[in-house]
Protein backbone atom coordinates (compact mmCIF):
# COMPACT_ATOMS: atom_id res chain seq x y z
CA UNK A 1 0.00 0.00 0.00
CA UNK A 2 1.60 3.18 -1.05
CA UNK A 3 1.00 6.93 0.08
CA UNK A 4 -2.08 7.65 -1.68
CA UNK A 5 -3.69 3.82 -0.33
CA UNK A 6 -4.65 0.98 -2.61
CA UNK A 7 -8.36 1.09 -2.58
CA UNK A 8 -8.56 4.00 -4.37
CA UNK A 9 -8.44 5.39 -8.37
CA UNK A 10 -4.97 7.11 -8.62
CA UNK A 11 -4.02 9.32 -11.10
CA UNK A 12 -0.33 10.85 -11.72
CA UNK A 13 1.00 14.06 -12.92
CA UNK A 14 -2.76 14.76 -14.02
CA UNK A 15 -2.20 17.59 -17.15
CA UNK A 16 -6.14 17.56 -18.98
CA UNK A 17 -6.85 21.12 -20.31
CA UNK A 18 -6.36 23.44 -17.34
CA UNK A 19 -5.38 20.97 -14.75
CA UNK A 20 -2.35 21.55 -14.16
CA UNK A 21 -0.04 18.52 -13.40
CA UNK A 22 -0.97 17.47 -9.97
CA UNK A 23 -1.69 13.72 -8.40
CA UNK A 24 -4.81 12.72 -7.20
CA UNK A 25 -6.15 9.77 -5.38
CA UNK A 26 -10.24 8.91 -5.46
CA UNK A 27 -11.38 6.19 -2.52
CA UNK A 28 -13.59 3.52 -3.65
CA UNK A 29 -16.95 2.93 -2.01
CA UNK A 30 -17.25 6.68 -1.32
CA UNK A 31 -19.56 9.25 -2.61
CA UNK A 32 -17.06 12.25 -4.28
CA UNK A 33 -18.42 15.52 -4.77
CA UNK A 34 -15.95 17.77 -7.61
CA UNK A 35 -16.52 21.39 -6.84
CA UNK A 36 -15.14 24.84 -7.93
CA UNK A 37 -15.21 27.40 -9.47
CA UNK A 38 -16.01 28.20 -13.63
CA UNK A 39 -13.15 27.10 -15.41
CA UNK A 40 -11.21 25.13 -12.22
CA UNK A 41 -11.73 21.64 -14.48
CA UNK A 42 -14.51 19.85 -13.05
CA UNK A 43 -15.36 18.88 -16.24
CA UNK A 44 -11.77 18.30 -17.23
CA UNK A 45 -11.75 15.88 -14.07
CA UNK A 46 -14.74 14.00 -14.12
CA UNK A 47 -15.29 13.68 -18.14
CA UNK A 48 -12.14 14.25 -19.97
CA UNK A 49 -10.41 12.22 -18.01
CA UNK A 50 -11.87 9.58 -15.40
CA UNK A 51 -15.12 9.26 -17.46
CA UNK A 52 -12.85 9.01 -20.82
CA UNK A 53 -10.05 6.49 -19.34
CA UNK A 54 -12.58 3.95 -17.64
CA UNK A 55 -14.80 3.98 -20.96
CA UNK A 56 -11.79 3.54 -23.52
CA UNK A 57 -10.20 0.74 -21.05
CA UNK A 58 -13.81 -0.97 -20.92
CA UNK A 59 -14.49 -0.30 -25.15
CA UNK A 60 -10.83 -2.18 -25.19
CA UNK A 61 -11.98 -5.49 -23.31
CA UNK A 62 -14.66 -5.68 -26.70
CA UNK A 63 -13.86 -7.53 -29.58
CA UNK A 64 -12.37 -5.88 -32.97
CA UNK A 65 -15.61 -6.26 -34.61
CA UNK A 66 -17.76 -4.47 -31.74
CA UNK A 67 -15.21 -2.08 -31.18
CA UNK A 68 -16.05 -0.51 -34.82
CA UNK A 69 -19.48 0.30 -33.69
CA UNK A 70 -18.55 2.57 -30.75
CA UNK A 71 -17.40 5.95 -29.91
CA UNK A 72 -13.82 6.43 -29.78
CA UNK A 73 -11.87 8.49 -26.27
CA UNK A 74 -9.26 10.13 -26.21
CA UNK A 75 -6.52 9.24 -24.27
CA UNK A 76 -6.67 11.87 -21.06
CA UNK A 77 -3.29 13.66 -21.08
CA UNK A 78 -2.34 11.68 -17.48
CA UNK A 79 1.76 10.35 -17.23
CA UNK A 80 -0.12 6.99 -15.38
CA UNK A 81 -4.04 6.21 -13.90
CA UNK A 82 -4.49 2.92 -11.46
CA UNK A 83 -7.37 1.29 -10.61
CA UNK A 84 -10.12 2.50 -12.97
CA UNK A 85 -13.03 0.90 -12.85
CA UNK A 86 -15.48 1.07 -16.10
CA UNK A 87 -17.41 4.30 -16.40
CA UNK A 88 -21.31 5.57 -17.52
CA UNK A 89 -21.74 9.27 -18.17
CA UNK A 90 -25.36 10.70 -17.71
CA UNK A 91 -25.82 13.64 -20.20
CA UNK A 92 -26.08 17.02 -18.62
CA UNK A 93 -28.86 17.91 -21.31
CA UNK A 94 -31.95 16.92 -19.67
CA UNK A 95 -34.23 15.05 -22.32
CA UNK A 96 -37.57 15.13 -21.10
CA UNK A 97 -39.12 18.34 -20.87
CA UNK A 98 -40.58 18.16 -17.28
CA UNK A 99 -39.12 20.36 -14.53
CA UNK A 100 -40.22 17.31 -12.04
CA UNK A 101 -37.83 15.13 -13.91
CA UNK A 102 -34.44 14.44 -11.95
CA UNK A 103 -30.95 12.40 -13.05
CA UNK A 104 -32.76 10.03 -10.44
CA UNK A 105 -35.99 9.74 -11.81
CA UNK A 106 -34.33 9.31 -15.57
CA UNK A 107 -31.96 6.81 -14.65
CA UNK A 108 -34.36 5.18 -12.46
CA UNK A 109 -32.34 5.35 -9.01
CA UNK A 110 -34.53 7.14 -7.01
CA UNK A 111 -35.91 3.93 -5.51
CA UNK A 112 -33.15 2.35 -5.08
CA UNK A 113 -31.65 5.37 -3.23
CA UNK A 114 -35.01 5.99 -1.36
CA UNK A 115 -34.03 2.32 0.08
CA UNK A 116 -30.51 2.94 1.01
CA UNK A 117 -31.38 6.12 2.96
CA UNK A 118 -34.29 4.02 4.59
CA UNK A 119 -32.04 0.90 5.66
CA UNK A 120 -29.35 3.20 6.99
CA UNK A 121 -31.28 5.82 9.12
CA UNK A 122 -32.56 6.49 12.42
CA UNK A 123 -36.34 7.19 12.42
CA UNK A 124 -37.22 10.35 14.96
CA UNK A 125 -40.22 11.41 16.74
CA UNK A 126 -41.46 14.32 14.76
CA UNK A 127 -43.11 15.61 17.93
CA UNK A 128 -40.41 15.25 20.76
CA UNK A 129 -37.93 14.10 18.71
CA UNK A 130 -36.60 11.04 20.03
CA UNK A 131 -35.77 7.62 18.28
CA UNK A 132 -38.69 5.72 16.90
CA UNK A 133 -37.71 2.71 19.12
CA UNK A 134 -37.47 0.48 15.90
CA UNK A 135 -33.62 0.26 14.53
CA UNK A 136 -32.17 0.25 11.21
CA UNK A 137 -35.05 -1.36 8.47
CA UNK A 138 -36.61 -3.36 10.84
CA UNK A 139 -40.44 -1.85 10.10
CA UNK A 140 -40.76 -2.66 5.97
CA UNK A 141 -42.24 0.81 4.59
CA UNK A 142 -43.76 1.31 1.07
CA UNK A 143 -43.50 4.49 -0.20
CA UNK A 144 -46.44 3.74 -2.63
CA UNK A 145 -48.82 3.27 0.35
CA UNK A 146 -47.12 4.86 3.60
CA UNK A 147 -47.55 1.87 5.54
CA UNK A 148 -44.95 0.87 8.50
CA UNK A 149 -44.60 -2.98 8.54
CA UNK A 150 -46.37 -2.92 12.10
CA UNK A 151 -49.75 -2.12 10.76
CA UNK A 152 -49.51 1.69 11.35
CA UNK A 153 -50.32 4.08 8.86
CA UNK A 154 -48.39 7.62 7.85
CA UNK A 155 -50.58 10.27 8.03
CA UNK A 156 -48.86 13.38 5.95
CA UNK A 157 -45.50 14.48 7.43
CA UNK A 158 -44.72 12.28 10.42
CA UNK A 159 -48.48 11.67 11.58
CA UNK A 160 -48.92 8.09 12.98
CA UNK A 161 -52.30 6.23 13.07
CA UNK A 162 -53.22 2.81 13.98
CA UNK A 163 -54.49 1.03 11.53
CA UNK A 164 -57.09 -0.43 13.46
CA UNK A 165 -58.99 2.90 13.99
CA UNK A 166 -61.58 4.23 11.57
CA UNK A 167 -60.24 6.06 8.61
CA UNK A 168 -57.16 4.37 8.67
CA UNK A 169 -56.20 2.88 5.04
Amino acid sequence: MGAMGSRAIRLYELRQNNLKGFDLSLPFHKVIAITGVSGSGKSSLALDTLYAEGQRRYVETFSAYARQFLERMPRPKVRRIENIPPAIAIEQVNPVKNSRSTVGTLTEINHFIKMLFYREATPYCPNCGRPHGASKGEEGFSFSRGRLGSGRVLQGMGKRQDSTTPGAQ
